[in-house]
């Protein structure tokens, strides 16, 4: 087996190789569990590096990083005699089938044939706000993507700062302008101006509930599903239970339930409902959210419902043209724009050179609402024609287009274990058959 990656260390992908301490994760440790046949796995990992750590402990991504990295090199240690694993610092540029044998083509060295193909190539970087001139994109002030490293070291300790989004990425990004003393105003923009709701302090792993029953019966539409969600949440209040409980019933069948929509009920969701799901189920750990809830109080970070018109360069900074939610408008100097936006998901516009030979070749196609790549039921990517691959998956945040849920480590690791398991079984058919 062989693993391309061209960044220094493996397995830490865009959320995982922060090293800012305040970059905590946004999952409780006793639901971080990329091996699903051995629940607990990583918080038993972690009591060797921190010995009070609980179910609902929330630490450091940082540490999960390290684990993942022992564990990929651990599971190749076990394998057969026969199994290896290859670790190349290239990054792959195409993927091309040849005479029936698919082929790699990696920056520098020389084609590689395989039997399998995982495309894991991770999120994609955020899409550039509305309106930005050429000038402001090409500007120092402004930061494209703030995953980047290095980005808060460029902006100066007073500036104002304008955040483009209010979710977690800009939790994130204002946690990195502190660790890197800044201390001037902050001010994030976003259509509707909602934070992330928060986690809640536990010294145990939250409590499990049953999906609502509701849900099974219902209607596939998504104010059925709500009115369904809605009166779950207020019969757990009235139970003493709390609204995230419910929340985390959700998750075994979120992906069933998504897939019974409709493409048209899907779209009416992401129009409507998605920010609400969003900073409903993409929580906070409750130590960061109480150091926003302060930055907010102080007024040092103000969130302001608006969307983002134009942002231009000049000589005293950055000008954005805000249209204001309810209506009016306004306009923003500030030292420094911090693109907060998210990952995108439109594949038109990535400058990833495979995922564009992929999608340019047809081997890979958009799902109708761009949220991702259209694959099987176990992670075969699917052409444009229809055809559904034997030789090529897909594992990570894109199989949204068809699961909904594939962004958190529970969902990731069942899709990468349904895919592996799928790879096995085709490859020991062909080797029994000699095909």
């Amino acid at each position: 087996m062989v693993i391309f990656e061209p960044a220094e260390q493996v397995g830490r992908g865009t959320a995982y190789r922060t090293l800012n301490d305040a970059h905590l994760l946004n999952i409780p440790v006793g639901r971080m569990n990329p091996v699903p046949s051995e629940p607990g796995h990583f918080l038993k990992w972690l009591r060797a590096v921190v010995p009070d750590a609980t179910g609902g402990s929330f630490v450091p991504r940082r540490l999960f990083a390290t684990y993942l990295e022992e564990l990929l090199f651990r599971a190749a240690k076990l394998g057969t005699g026969r199994a290896t694993l290859e670790v190349r610092r290239e990054r792959v540029l195409r993927v091309r089938e040849r005479d029936g044998v698919m082929e790699l083509d990696p920056d520098g060295a020389p084609p590689l044939p395989a039997e399998r193909v995982v495309l894991a190539t991770g999120h994609l970087p955020p899409a550039l706000p509305p309106g930005l001139t050429p000038s402001a994109a090409r500007d120092r002030r402004f930061v494209a993507d703030p995953w980047q490293p290095g980005w808060a070291a460029r902006v100066p300790r007073e500036a104002p700062v304008l955040l483009v989004g209010s979710g977690l990425t800009m939790i994130d990004a204002v946690l990195e302008l502190r660790a890197a003393g800044h201390v001037g105003p902050l001010r994030a923009v976003s259509r509707h101006g909602l934070l992330p709701e928060s986690h809640r302090g536990l010294s145990h792993d939250p409590v499990r509930l049953p999906p609502p029953a509701a849900l099974e019966a219902m209607q596939p539409t998504t104010h059925g599903y709500l009115r369904a969600i809605r009166d779950a949440m207020d019969d757990a209040t009235e139970a003493g239970r709390d609204w995230r409980d419910v929340m985390a019933s959700l998750r075994p069948v979120t992906a069933p339930l998504w897939r019974r929509l409709p493409l048209r009920e899907r779209a009416r969701f992401l129009r409507h409902m998605r920010v609400w799901w969003d900073t409903h189920r993409h929580r906070s750990p409750p130590e960061v959210a109480l150091r926003i809830a302060v930055l907010g109080a102080k007024r040092t970070l103000r969130i302001t419902a608006a969307r983002v018109q134009s942002i231009d360069a000049n000589e005293a900074g950055l000008l954005v043209r805000l249209a204001l939610r309810g209506g009016g408008a306004e306009e923003v100097v500030a030292g420094a724009v911090i693109n907060c936006t998210g990952p995108d998901t439109d594949l038109s516009r990535a400058d990833d050179p495979l995922v564009r030979s992929l999608l340019e070749s047809g081997m890979i196609r958009q799902d109708p609402l761009r949220l991702g790549i259209e694959t099987g039921e176990h992670g075969e990517v699917i052409g444009r024609d229809g055809a559904q691959s034997r030789t090529i998956y897909y594992v990570g945040p894109m199989l949204r287009a068809c699961w909904w849920e594939a962004t958190a480590v529970p969902e990731l690791a069942e899709h990468a274990e349904r895919s592996a398991d799928r790879i096995l079984e085709g490859l020991t058919a062909e080797r029994l058959t000699g095909s």
